[in-house]
This record gives structure tokens, C-alpha cells and sequence, in this order.
């Protein structure tokens, strides 16, 4: 295999890192030729080479005794320099302790090193697996571990979860291709985590270094994000429910708190037509470009993220809708009349453009704006009217309501055939009440017999008789007799009762007298 790689700097920095460390890569020789400028080096399951020459023109094989690995001719221009070279092989052809023969052919001295080179495993300083094991939330279903350390190519990381001794999930292997110093990686996906679970990271860096684990038990009721993690969880979650935004008015959510604890304040470019508050007002020009910037902030920590939005103004051929309401003191009987002052209340809804005016009618000379509540005193029958006009200039149909007040009760007189009896012989006596009764208004609703009563509290009830109350019973029996017992010379008095109501629930109540003088 030919392979000429330009990689001088990353394999020197990573030799002599390696080597700076303790416990780092040991390359042991098993006969080093003393004139050989050359030190391969070669790593237990690693499944290349590399060494540095201070030429860029050299051949070389590598073999395990009889068997041929690999053949490299490297190719550069002709200056001395310090080459990195490295090529790929069988590694399941070399394990630890075994001597691996390199044959160097330096064509500037037309001379062929043979350097042997004993197999040796590689440490576990260069690569550090997670230190902190976070779990995203109680009952989450994603881990994430925390990986910190020199990763110089490629880290694997692998997680195994365990509950109970028995095995509950493997974590997804994630690869990385950089060179960054550390990683917040998804692991597992599809596991609820549980207090007490054990979960095994495996960290890998294929090739130089190898394979590390950490072991720890994770306590997920106690987790909470720190401030940090929890902006930025709350950033990447507002990002993804809002992106680009188009509106319409009257509003848009905009939300004052993240998913993990974190408040969130508004900023709008044209707080006219998108205000902080979420508020959308009708845009002048047919469509308003906005900028809207939310700072998401937990502790002392705080991040900002922009999003635009645009409010187009919506052709409006739709009237707004009013509503009237009357006073919550304001009940109507059952034929709709009022006895009392009336006061009611207008509001209108356009969900467009926006209202422009409300106005009521109270009799068919003016319309009059409204700007507060109505109060309407004067008994009558009034057939108000009321609408609305939006700022597209839509008018709606004027509504209507017919508003009945009577406050005067009806007139009465009651008179009987008889207002006294005599002689006092104790016979039942027919008694014939006469009525009038008139409402100018809201008309008579009902007159009724609502009582018949003495002065004599031991009269014998048997002494009123054939009386129907609740109804406008005018004919009934009355005894002439007294008891004798009030104070002396006192004469009984019948006292008869009638209430007449009109539609509008006011009532005129009257009492018409019959006596049964003295002896």
C-alpha cells in the first residue's frame, strides 16, 4: 500500500504529547540498529503506524516474521524535513508483545535500516471518559454524559444501562470528527431513567488510544439543570416552536417562561405593531417587517435569540359584532317590563381591523357615540339601537331591543254592599265587594282577594265563610256577631284585603272595613 500523507505537525504534536506524559505510549525496541534515525511506533490494536524521519523519500516494509504487513514508499520534495508517515494495517495480525520488523531503505544514504519493534500496549491518560454523568430530567427519556478530556480524533462513546443487575438499554455510539476538548453527547434514547439505575460509559478514540469506562449510579430525582444548560435547553426549545413567524392581528403568545425555570423578556423592533406583550396592532402599510428578541435568563446566566416575523394587514369585509348588556340588578318580569331604572352597557369585536366607534339610538331622533354606560329613567317603551364601524370602514347592521319601563303601580278602589251588619243576630251575611282598578302602561296584571280578617282574636273561624283568597272572589259570607270580649262597647271589624299588580310587578294594596256594632 502506498500512502504519502502530509500530517508533520499532528503526528509530531501527538508523539511528543504522548511521551511527555507518564504512563503515555512507550515504543521499546527490541535491537535498535545505533546508526538508525528512525523509531517507528506501534500500538496494541491500533490499526496504523507512524514515526517521524528527517527525510521526505523513504521505503519501507514492515513485517511479522515471514509475513508481509505493508509496504510504504513515501515521496516529497528533496529538502530535509521532518515528515510524519503512517500507513493502516491488519491488526489482527499483532498483538502485545509481539516484534514487528521494520525494513528502512533511505535512499540519501542508499542505505536500509532494520529497526525491530516490540508490540506494547497504549495508556489511558490521553482520553479522560465522562466525569459527569447528567441526566436530562427525572423520567426523561435521553442521557447525556459529559465527555472532557484531549480528544484528538474520532471519540467514540458508548453507554450501557443497568437496573437491578440486568441490563436495560444500550446507548446509541456517538462519533466526533473534530478536535474539540469536550462534548455534551445524547447517549440513550428510550429510557426513563429511575433512581438508583447504574450506567456504564465505554469512551474510544479508534486507532491512538484505548478504550476507557467510568461507572456511575444516577440519581435522577435530585437533577435539576444548572443555569447554564438550562438557558440554552430553553433556547434551542423557543427556537424550534417559533422560528419564522406571520401574523395577523389582535395577538401572538409569546411566552414568559422556559421549560426549565428559566424567564424570558421580549423585545419588539415596532413595538407599534408587535408590542412586548404579544399585542398585534393593525399595520399602516400592508405588511410590517418585525424584529423580535427574546432574553432567556436563569441566575446569572442569559442568552439572547432573534426571530422575524411579519404582520400583514388582512382585507377586512367583515363588520365588527356589538353586544349590549344590561345591569346585573336589572331583571324584567315575566312580561318584560322593568319597574325600576335601567342602565346597560355596549362592547364591539372586530377581530381585523378594529373598531372604530360604537353608537346607540334610544328614540329615532339622533344616533349618539357611545362612550359609557346608558342609563335610561324615564318610563316608557323605548326601542333602542345600537352598532358598530371597524377601521376598514365595515358598518354593521344596526341591532335592536325593545327596553319597557313602568314604575307606577296600578289604581284600586274596593267598596262593599254592606259595611255593617246588624243586628247582631249571628246569621251569615252575603257581603258583595265592588272593584276598579286601571294601569295606564304596562296594563293589570292580576286583582286578588288576599285576605279577611277581624279584630276579635277568638272569633270562630266558621264566622267567614265561601271566601276563595288568590283570586278576584268578590262574593262571600260574613256573621253578624261579636264576641264580647275586646274592650267593652268595641265593635268587630272585618278588615278585607285586595292587591292588584300590573305588568311591570308594581302593586297597589287596599282594605275595605265591615263592622258589627255594639248591641
Amino acid at each position: 500500500m502506498r500512502v504519502r500523507i502530509r500530517l508533520f505537525h499532528f503526528w509530531v504534536s501527538l508523539l511528543l504529547l504522548a511521551l511527555s506524559l507518564g504512563g503515555g505510549i512507550r515504543v521499546a525496541q527490541a535491537a535498535e540498529q545505533e546508526d538508525s534515525p528512525y523509531q517507528p511506533v506501534l500500538y496494541e490494536n491500533s490499526k496504523f503506524f507512524h514515526m517521524s524521519a528527517p527525510v521526505s523519500w523513504l521505503t519501507i516494509t514492515i513485517s511479522k516474521g515471514d509475513t508481509l504487513l505493508a509496504t510504504v514508499t513515501t515521496y516529497g520534495e528533496d529538502r530535509r524535513s521532518t515528515w510524519g508517515y503512517q500507513t493502516y494495517l491488519d491488526t489482527s495480525l499483532f498483538h502485545k508483545g509481539d516484534i514487528i520488523t521494520f525494513q528502512i531503505y533511505d535512499p540519501t544514504q542508499e542505505k536500509t535500516y532494520t529497526v525491530p519493534v516490540e508490540v506494547q500496549p497504549t495508556s489511558s491518560t490521553k482520553t479522560t471518559p465522562p466525569t459527569k454523568l447528567t441526566p436530562i430530567k427525572e423520567k426523561d427519556t435521553q442521557i447525556r454524559g459529559e465527555i472532557r478530556g484531549e480528544v484528538l480524533y474520532g471519540l467514540k462513546s458508548l453507554v450501557t444501562i443497568t437496573r437491578d443487575d440486568e441490563t436495560v438499554a444500550q446507548g446509541i455510539t456517538y462519533v466526533n470528527d473534530d478536535d474539540s476538548q469536550f462534548f455534551n453527547i445524547p447517549l440513550a434514547e428510550g429510557v426513563s431513567l429511575q433512581e438508583g439505575d447504574q450506567l456504564a460509559f465505554t469512551a474510544e478514540t479508534p486507532g491512538f488510544l484505548p478504550s476507557d469506562s467510568i461507572e456511575a449510579t444516577v440519581h435522577a430525582s435530585d437533577y435539576s439543570p444548572e443555569d447554564e444548560e438550562a438557558v440554552n435547553q430553553d433556547v434551542t426549545w423557543l427556537q424550534e416552536t417559533m422560528s419564522y413567524m406571520e401574523y395577523v392581528p389582535p395577538r401572538v403568545d409569546l411566552p414568559t417562561a422556559g421549560m426549565n425555570g428559566t424567564t424570558i423578556t421580549w423585545w419588539s423592533s415596532k413595538p407599534d405593531v408587535i408590542a412586548p406583550t404579544g399585542e398585534i396592532s393593525p399595520p399602516k402599510k400592508d405588511e410590517e417587517s418585525v424584529t423580535l428578541k427574546a432574553t432567556i435568563t436563569k441566575g446569572n446566566t442569559s442568552k439572547a435569540v432573534e426571530f422575524g416575523a411579519i404582520v400583514r394587514k388582512q382585507k377586512d369585509s367583515t363588520p365588527p359584532v356589538t353586544t349590549l348588556q344590561l345591569c346585573e340588578k336589572c331583571t324584567p318580569s315575566e312580561q318584560g317590563w322593568f319597574n325600576q331604572s335601567v342602565s346597560f352597557t355596549l362592547s364591539a369585536q372586530d377581530d381585523q381591523s378594529g373598531v372604530k366607534q360604537t353608537e346607540y339610538q334610544l328614540t329615532k331622533k339622533k344616533w349618539e357615540r357611545y362612550k359609557k354606560a346608558v342609563s335610561v329613567k324615564k318610563e316608557g317603551i323605548y326601542q333602542i339601537q345600537y352598532r358598530s364601524t371597524d377601521l376598514a370602514g365595515n358598518g354593521e347592521e344596526p341591532q335592536k331591543l325593545e327596553l319597557k319601563i313602568d314604575k307606577t303601580a296600578p289604581k284600586l278602589d274596593v267598596s262593599v254592599n254592606k259595611s255593617k251588619l246588624w243586628p247582631v243576630n249571628h246569621e251569615l251575611i252575603p257581603i258583595q265587594v265592588k272593584l276598579k282598578y286601571h294601569d295606564s302602561l304596562s296594563g293589570l296584571h292580576s286583582v286578588e282577594l288576599v285576605s279577611i280578617t277581624s279584630n276579635e282574636a277568638d272569633m270562630n273561624p266558621d264566622d267567614i265563610q265561601g271566601a276563595d283568597y288568590g283570586t278576584e272572589d268578590t262574593s262571600f259570607l260574613l256573621r253578624a256577631e261579636r264576641t264580647g270580649s275586646g274592650k267593652k262597647n268595641a265593635p268587630r271589624i272585618y278588615s278585607i284585603t285586595y292587591v292588584a299588580k300590573d305588568a311591570a310587578g308594581n302593586e297597589t294594596k287596599k282594605v275595605v272595613q265591615v263592622t258589627v256594632p255594639k248591641k
